[in-house]
C-alpha cells in the first residue's frame, strides 16, 4: 500500500487503504474557508462540502491526481474513478486488471497503465476511451507525457514510446523485468530507474541508451520511483534506501547507504513512496521516519530536527515553508490462529520553527 498525497489549492488529499479519499486542509486559511462553506451550506439546507470522497470501492487506492475540479484515482477494483470535487461522481473506467499506475492527465485527456497491461488514453469530462495501447506484462508506471509521446513501463521489461495521438509504438528500450518506476523528461532525454536499481538515461527521440549507472546497495535493490531532476543532477532512491546524485553526463556525484547502520533498527529500513525536493534538499519518507538529505553531498540536513517519534512516513510533500506528512499505522491483535489487522493513517502538516523556539 503506498498512496501518496496530493496537495493544491490548499488541501491535502489522500487516499485509506479501505478505498475513500480524504481531503484535509493544510493552512488556516483554507480550514476557515471549509469551515465557512459547511455552516452557509446548514443554514442553507444544502448538501455538506465533502471531506471525504467514496469511490464506492472498498479496495487500496493509488496515488489521486487532482485536475480541472475532480480527483483522478486508479483502484483495485480494476477501475479508474473520476470524482468531482463537490463529492459527485463523474464516471469510472473499468479495465481487466488492478490499477496502481497512477494517473497523468493533460488537456482533455487522462493516460494510465492497468494491470492487464494496457495504456489507456481517455476522454477526462466522459470517461470515454479514446485509444488503448497493448504491453507485454503490468503497466503500474505513471506515463509521462510530451508534445508527441506518452512513455510508460510495462513489466515485460521494456519502456515505451507510444505516439500520443495515434496510440502506436514509436520506440522501444530494454528495463528490467517487473519495473514499475515511472519516467522523468528533461532535455529532449528520458530518465527512469529499474527493478535491478539501474539509472537509466535515454534519447526522447529514439530511444537509444546515453548512460546507465548502477546503484548498488542493500536489497530490495529496485528502484519504484521517479527520478527527482534538479538544475545539477538526476537524484534517484531505491527501496532499499541507497540513494544517488548523478549528473547530466553520466558521472555520479555521490552514492550514500541512507542507513548504513542497518543493525541498530529491528526492522529493515525501506523507501515508502515517492521523494520530494527542495531547492536544496530531498524529502526521503522511509518506513522508519522521514529523512530530508542536502543535495549537494547526500547527507542529513541538520536544521531538520524530525519528532522523536518519526514513524512509518508513508509520503512527505513540500508545500510553500510546510511539509504534508501522511504516517501510516498498522495493528495486529490476536494470536496466530485468529487476529485483527486495523490500518489507520495521520495526515499533518509540519511547520518551520522559529528561531526562538524549541525545536
Amino acid at each position: 500500500y503506498r498512496s501518496g498525497v496530493t496537495v493544491a489549492d490548499s488541501f491535502m488529499s489522500f487516499a485509506y487503504a479501505s478505498g475513500s479519499i480524504e481531503r484535509v486542509p493544510v493552512n488556516d486559511a483554507a480550514r476557515l474557508a471549509l469551515d465557512a462553506a459547511v455552516k452557509e451550506a446548514g443554514r442553507q439546507g444544502r448538501p455538506l462540502p465533502p471531506r471525504q470522497w467514496g469511490l464506492a470501492s472498498v479496495t487500496p487506492l493509488g496515488t489521486p491526481a487532482r485536475y480541472a475540479g475532480r480527483l483522478l484515482v486508479g483502484s483495485a477494483d480494476y477501475r479508474m474513478h473520476a470524482v468531482a470535487d463537490n463529492g459527485t461522481r463523474i464516471w469510472n473506467f473499468p479495465t481487466e486488471g488492478r490499477v496502481y499506475s497512477s494517473p497523468t492527465p493533460a488537456g482533455d485527456e487522462v493516460f494510465f497503465g492497468s494491470d492487464d497491461g494496457i495504456l489507456y488514453k481517455v476522454d477526462v469530462d466522459s470517461g470515454i476511451l479514446v485509444w488503448e495501447f497493448k504491453t507485454g506484462g503490468r503497466v503500474r508506471s505513471a506515463p509521462a507525457l510530451d508534445d508527441k509521446n506518452v512513455y510508460v513501463a510495462s513489466w515485460d521489461g521494456l519502456l515505451y514510446a507510444v505516439d500520443r495521438e495515434l496510440g502506436r509504438t514509436v520506440w522501444t528500450a530494454p528495463l528490467a523485468p517487473d519495473t514499475s518506476a515511472a519516467p522523468a523528461l528533461h532535455g529532449g532525454r528520458v530518465y527512469i530507474g529499474d527493478e535491478d536499481g539501474a539509472l537509466h538515461c535515454l534519447d526522447a527521440a529514439t530511444g537509444a541508451a546515453v548512460w546507465q549507472v548502477a546503484l548498488g546497495g542493500p536489497m530490495p535493490k529496485g528502484i519504484s520511483t521517479v527520478p527527482v531532476i534538479t538544475e545539477s543532477g538526476v537524484l534517484v532512491v531505491t527501496d532499499g534506501g541507497q540513494a544517488a546524485r548523478v549528473g547530466f553526463d553520466g558521472q555520479t556525484i555521490w552514492n550514500r547507504d541512507l542507513m548504513a547502520d542497518r543493525r541498530a533498527v529491528p526492522v529493515p529500513p525501506m523507501l515508502n513512496n515517492q521523494p520530494y525536493p527542495t531547492r536544496s534538499q530531498l524529502l526521503v519518507p522511509m518506513n522508519q521516519g522521514l529523512l530530508v538529505l542536502r543535495q549537494e553531498d547526500g547527507l542529513p540536513d541538520e536544521r531538520f530536527v524530525p519528532p522523536a517519534d518519526g514513524g512509518n512516513v508513508l509520503s512527505a510533500v513540500p508545500y510553500g515553508d510546510r511539509i504534508v506528512v501522511i504516517r501510516e499505522q498498522t495493528q495486529v491483535q490476536g494470536v496466530w490462529t485468529r487476529f485483527i489487522v486495523n490500518n489507520a493513517a495521520d495526515a499533518m502538516v509540519w511547520l518551520p520553527v522559529k528561531e526562538d523556539e524549541n525545536p
